[in-house]
């Protein structure tokens, strides 16, 4: 059960939320179809939570990588917070065992993708394959998207419009385009608290040359 919590807590269980809440949505959109299916829109939102707390570990992953121990130790002198990776910088885990980690859930999530494939269709296997990249790019070398300034954007796409399309085909075998206008609002959502985010740390991204949108914009107010 340790064991459990500990990389839960390590996986920022917490951010959850920010999947499962557009999960739900494109669930519940999708009972209205005939060919809904209970069944598999949980096991979509299973994976989802999964391929979530995977990514999240690749995210502390390439980021300790680019900055390492050094970085942040330095960040403390300032009085800025440190808590991302603390416990790698404590040495509970080292960077292989952080991989692996980040690897079996992906692969967990994977398989679930790839069961619900079977019986849906391999349409929903193109919008796993956009997540993927966006969401391992997101701060993986060599496109780090949140270190110029799309970090946003692409947190808004795979929180927005490709969850929610992925999840409602999943649940119904087809694609409604209006789930389109519903996934727009409800991917800023999430990209406002990761914006919000970016304004709390944005004297210690600032410093390790991370480039938000909040730092994009430059004006602190």
């Amino acid at each position: 059960m340790d064991f459990i919590r500990f990389w839960l807590n390590n996986a920022r269980y917490r951010s959850l939320p920010q999947s499962i809440f557009p999960s739900l949505v494109a669930v519940c959109f999708a009972a209205k179809s005939r060919e809904f299916s209970l069944l598999f829109g949980l096991l979509s939102i299973i994976g989802v939570i999964i391929a979530h707390l995977g990514v999240n570990l690749f995210d502390d992953y390439f980021d300790y990588r680019a900055f390492g121990n050094v970085v942040r130790n330095n960040m403390g002198e300032y009085g800025f917070r440190t808590t991302k990776c603390h416990y790698i910088i404590s040495g509970m885990i080292n960077l292989n065992q952080l991989l692996i980690a980040s690897i079996v859930l992906c692969v967990l999530a994977l398989i679930i993708g790839l069961i619900i494939c079977s019986f849906r269709g391999y349409f929903i296997l193109y919008l796993v394959l956009i997540t993927a990249i966006l969401s391992i790019f997101y701060s993986a070398p060599p496109f780090q998207l949140s270190y110029h300034a799309l970090g946003e954007v692409a947190v808004g796409l795979v929180f927005g419009p490709l969850l929610m399309m992925g999840v409602y085909y999943a649940s119904c075998k087809k694609i409604d385009f209006s789930l389109v206008f519903i996934s727009i609002p409800i991917g800023l959502l999430v990209t406002t608290i990761v914006y919000v985010h970016s304004i709390m740390d944005y004297e210690p991204d600032k410093k390790t040359k991370k480039l938000t949108l909040v730092g994009f914009l430059k004006k602190k107010n």
